[in-house]
């Protein structure tokens, strides 16, 4: 979180008080309850619900861009880390959620992942969000929009046969189309061999076993940034949970939900998210 190590308290109450005006904000959207069960290695668990709104259709299928060729072009990962070294891929085996603490993040809000959440959704349903362009140096908060950049390359990576490393790798990058509408390319998501292609800021199906949506989100993190300094002051724990730093400040948000049964086998499972930028 963004107080963590490689953020003096100094430091970081100044960017409290330059972000705040001074003063944590105890307004909050809220959420409803859910029922974490599923272990996430990056983020912690969270209160999003996909919408059953349908947008408008007319987007323009982007380039497919395959496995094979993800791993031949010249991607640099940032941050997120445990993927594989594969030709020009950079791995990283970081395993935090940083916050804007690290320089290379600092200057990058696109790549910046804040949280990843993992909840069941439904019957036989499991949801998965990654936040990222949240509380950055680089993007002044709150935005009036989200951040869907081009040249960005993310992931959901899922572990589910104990061996910590992915069986399942969710791909999704943005592209305009001749109209210069935004859309979303998602790929490798079971139940379909084509991508899975459509506008932002819309739910739609991804094959037959999920849908998917991104989008503009108030940054569902709750942290009192307040109670955090005093705690450093005074060595007792000082939250409340009616202080929240982040409130009214957003995120960048891409959900899948998906039959929990496709994603699991029946096993535990491991989530984690990566961003990578082409160089």
């Amino acid at each position: 979180m963004c107080g963590g190590p490689g953020a003096s308290a100094a430091d970081f109450a100044a960017r409290v008080a330059r972000m705040s005006g001074g003063a944590s904000s105890p307004e909050r959207i809220s959420c409803s309850p859910c029922r974490p069960q599923i272990q996430s290695t990056h983020g912690g668990v969270g209160c999003f619900r996909l919408d059953d709104g349908r947008g408008s259709g007319g987007l323009d299928r982007t380039r497919r861009l395959d496995v094979q060729e993800l791993e031949s072009e010249n991607w640099a990962g940032d941050r997120g880390g445990r993927c594989d070294l594969r030709g020009n891929w950079w791995a990283s085996n970081v395993r935090a959620s940083d916050h804007d603490e690290s320089p290379l993040v600092k200057m990058d809000a696109a790549q910046d992942i804040t949280d990843v959440y993992v909840f069941n959704s439904g019957d036989n349903k499991t949801t998965i969000i990654v936040c990222w362009a949240g509380f950055n140096d680089s993007r002044p908060q709150p935005d009036d929009s989200a951040l869907y950049d081009g040249n960005a390359l993310y992931a959901i990576k899922v572990d589910n046969d104990g061996d910590n490393a992915a069986d399942l790798t969710f791909y999704w990058r943005f592209g305009t189309n001749a109209k210069d509408e935004i859309g979303i390319q998602w790929t490798g998501i079971p139940g379909t061999d084509e991508p899975a292609v459509g506008p932002v800021e819309t739910v739609f199906d991804a094959g037959q076993f999920a849908r998917v949506w991104t989008g503009h989100a108030d940054d569902p993190f709750f942290f009192d940034a307040q109670g955090y300094l005093e705690g450093l002051d005074t060595q007792t724990v000082s939250f409340m949970n009616n202080r929240d730093f982040l409130a009214g400040l957003n995120v960048t948000a891409a959900a899948i939900e998906i039959d929990t049964d496709v994603l699991t086998g029946g096993n535990p499972i491991q989530v984690w998210a990566t961003s990578a930028r082409k160089e």
